[in-house]
């Protein structure tokens, strides 16, 4: 009696941590994904152009929207019915984050049915006869596994991703279709037929999820009625995707087919012939094989011991693992939370024979069975998780600024049902009208409102020449502060207010102060590293005080190159936001102005390099203003007229990879087993030859140290000799591109260099020695080494008989 009440209360307490965790699951990402949004961090895509077409099929124009200029309908991607009874959400709550509320609650509600469906599944290897709830098991174990299984789908990232993701449709498929599968295993004909309907009217790709329910009614649970949901959702498929997408899309996009098949399909073929001629690459891409790996992870292995209920979700995991869209299978957004809870009812079946398995050994034994349970789901959480401890929650919590905040002051000047253009930031918090556009589309709209300091999806002189010709088309300022301006159409044109400007001035010290001075009017006083480690993009931010009045001609510079001085990029790609809106011309002495490149992914190490001087003149060092150092924390070359900032390396992680200071270390395989030293002030610490580019040249890496002063004319000759001794190819060049003179090199330093010696198409194969030659150009007189000779020995590099192109 009391070992039952003792059950009792187990069960009672597993149940009750399960609801628990359904709550806080619902209430903590409602909460993010609404900060976030609070934060200026969704976007018109796609909450900004989903929540649209709702709010418009709630005021009876069925999931319409705007595309560019023209008002179009949804339909020409996707076909989602299912936004008519969401729509109804907006009688309680007309805000979109009604939608990232909604989206939070049903994925949370997801856990219910994967519960209830392992509660009364067989947990037997082999169905041979009909079986009791839990076949056998005790009851306390098969309700701990049936929680373990809702619980391991709530701590899984791939579906936590979802409600980050701006909000979609497809997530709200998990909790329906994890209940179609309990009413099918209870064989509730009626109910099944009315929750398949809704799984069908959520997206068209949902329908190949039920289809595979009611295949695995039909062989797995020998249930006929199987047939007829297996039909109906072949049907819908079928219709959605030859018939009503078509026809929506070619009227705009002028396409017979849904535009997302392109992501299935290149070079010219089409969806299958695509696949096949892809698959060999697809079989070899480690990141396909870690989203499939990840899925195994968060639900401990579990599922691959009931396949015959993951092969429910394999039509969409299928699907994205096959796609040319890498979104689709890195598990960081919304395509994987459909299934997901089909694959957490494989994996509570699964762990149910796990442990049958091991229901006859001792005590200590069973509880090592179920460690990886525990372990492999808790911490993948940690790896890849967005709970507090999970390692992307500090990267996706967010919280509103004075600047975001700033965005209630302009909402109430605009009507609330005044056509508007915004940028695609703002375009989620103003979609609740018939027509709003994302700038720099215009149409109908009467008013105009952009973020020049936010997200604006357009290169920032494109940007800036578009508000421009707003402006030219009939549009006046309204109000304007921080980087917001609202515009109006007809209204008497004025300048901007100096409060717009704040955006560019700062209100707090560099993180790397400097006082490097620029000629005589201009100060670099520090700089910031805006870095983004999930994504791997990164902005640098520089501080300016101007010292005098400045010429607009004059602009600050930025030069990007690899840990060799190769050039990644520059202030003319990547260009600086601020002095676009801010000229250099209306800064004031005193203030400290703040120039923001656009982010840029740089590799796993990068130098910057910092120098002011006219627009049209960059390349030219000697146009450049000479920088002139009255501190430490960067390196001044006033000859070339640059300033070089510490260079930056990336720690690879599994979720985050955090920029760190410091040049990478010297490669273990490139280190010589003794140093080459060039005329007692040069040290050659390790190199690396390679054939590349189709074997037409030879790449070579090498390592230097500075061991006393070295003049700024130090050159390096690379020379190929055959086995004659013959020299049959030669290059020369400077250290470092140029970029980095040996003058400023630190004594404990190790630069990396890289040159490229071509090969002669004419040149034939063989065996070949490549010597290296340190030398003085200004007399041309190389550098002795240890032995008295000038020429350094790197290898032999074999030229194979491969045609060189």
């Amino acid at each position: 009696m009391a070992r039952s009440q003792n059950g009792r209360r187990w069960r009672w307490a597993l149940a009750n941590a399960l609801f628990i965790a359904v709550l806080a699951y619902a209430s903590y990402f409602a909460w993010l994904a609404t900060s976030r949004h609070d934060a200026l961090l969704t976007h018109t895509a796609d909450l900004g152009q989903i929540d649209l077409a709702i709010w418009n099929t709630a005021h009876g124009r069925f999931v319409q929207e705007v595309k560019g200029e023209v008002i179009s309908t949804r339909l020409t991607d996707h076909f989602e019915p299912a936004f008519l009874p969401i729509s109804l959400i907006f009688c309680l709550w007309d805000d979109p984050r009604a939608l990232l509320t909604l989206q939070a609650v049903v994925l949370a509600l997801g856990a219910l049915p994967v519960f209830a469906f392992v509660m009364r599944h067989p947990l037997r290897v082999l169905r041979s006869r009909p079986a009791l709830p839990g076949g056998g098991q005790s009851p306390t174990i098969v309700w701990a596994v049936a929680a373990w299984a809702g619980l391991a789908y709530l701590l899984a990232p791939q579906g936590q991703a979802a409600n980050l993701a701006d909000f979609h449709a497809a997530p709200l498929a998990a909790f329906p279709l994890a209940l179609l599968l309990v009413l099918g295993q209870r064989r509730r004909l009626w109910p099944a037929l009315v929750v398949a309907a809704a799984c069908l009217a959520i997206k068209e790709e949902i329908a190949l999820l039920v289809l595979a329910a009611g295949l695995y009614f039909v062989f797995v649970g020998h249930w006929r009625p199987g047939w007829i949901i297996a039909l109906v959702a072949a049907a819908w498929f079928a219709i959605s995707m030859l018939v009503v997408i078509p026809h929506y899309s070619q009227a705009y996009y002028g396409l017979d087919r849904s535009p997302y098949l392109a992501r299935y399909e290149e070079s010219g073929n089409t969806l299958v012939p695509a696949i096949w001629q892809r698959l060999p690459a697809l079989l070899s891409d480690r990141a396909r094989w870690s989203y499939l790996l990840g899925l195994l992870v968060a639900f401990a292995g579990m599922p691959l011991l009931a396949p015959e209920i993951a092969l429910v979700a394999a039509p969409l995991l299928v699907a994205n693992l096959v796609s040319n869209y890498s979104a689709m299978y890195s598990g960081e957004f919304h395509y994987t939370a459909p299934f997901l809870t089909i694959l957490a009812c494989a994996a509570g079946v699964g762990a149910g024979r796990w442990l049958r398995l091991f229901r006859r050994q001792q005590g200590v034994i069973q509880a090592v069975a179920a460690l990886p349970l525990l372990i492999l789901p808790l911490g993948y959480q940690v790896l890849r998780g967005y709970t507090p401890v999970g390692s992307q929650f500090a990267y996706y919590r967010a919280a509103a600024g004075a600047h975001q905040r700033l965005l209630g002051r302009f909402a109430e000047q605009i009507p609330s049902q005044a056509p508007l253009s915004t940028t695609p930031a703002l375009q989620p918090h103003f979609s609740h009208r018939q027509l709003i556009y994302t700038f720099p589309a215009i149409g109908q709209a009467q008013y105009i409102l952009l973020d020049a300091a936010g997200t604006t999806d357009m290169h920032p002189a494109d940007f800036h020449n578009a508000y421009l010709k707003a402006l030219e088309s009939g549009f006046g300022v309204v109000d304007a502060a921080d980087g917001f301006v609202l515009l109006r159409r007809g209204q008497p044109p004025q300048p901007l207010p100096d409060t717009f400007y704040s955006f560019a001035r700062a209100t707090q010290p560099p993180q790397h102060p400097l006082s490097i001075q620029f000629g005589a009017s201009l100060r670099l006083v520090g700089y910031d590293w805006l870095d983004d480690a999930k994504w791997q993009q990164t902005r640098l931010r520089l501080y300016w005080q101007a010292l005098g009045p400045l010429d607009d001609r004059l602009v600050p510079y930025v030069l990007f190159t690899d840990q060799f001085g190769r050039r990644l990029a520059d202030s003319r790609d990547l260009p600086l936001i601020e002095p676009l809106w801010y000229p250099p011309s209306m800064w004031r002495p005193g203030e400290t102005i703040m120039t923001t490149t656009v982010a840029g992914t740089f590799g796993p190490s990068f130098e910057a390099y910092v120098a002011v001087g006219s627009a049209d003149q960059l390349d030219q060092p000697a146009a450049r203003l000479q920088p002139i150092s009255a501190g430490t924390g960067a390196q001044v070359m006033p000859n070339l007229g640059l300033v070089r900032l510490p260079p930056m390396r990336r720690v690879l992680g599994l979720a985050m990879s955090p920029l760190a200071p410091g040049a990478p270390p010297l490669p273990k395989l490139a280190r010589l087993p003794e140093p080459a030293v060039f005329g007692a002030s040069l040290r050659l610490v390790g190199s690396q030859v390679s054939l590349v580019g189709h074997n037409s040249s030879i790449e070579t890496n090498l390592f230097w140290q500075r061991l006393s002063p070295l003049p700024d004319s130090l050159a390096l000759s690379l020379r190929l000799l055959d086995d004659q001794g013959k020299q049959v190819a030669q290059w020369d060049g400077p250290p470092h591109g140029g970029l980095y003179p040996p003058s400023v090199w630190h004594l404990d330093e190790i630069v990396a260099d890289q040159h490229r010696l071509p090969i002669p198409v004419d040149l034939k194969p063989g065996a070949y020695r490549l010597m290296l030659v340190a030398y003085d150009r200004a007399t041309l007189v190389p550098l002795p080494l240890a032995d008295g000779g000038t020429q350094f020995s790197l290898g032999i590099v074999a030229l194979p008989r491969e045609e060189r192109r």
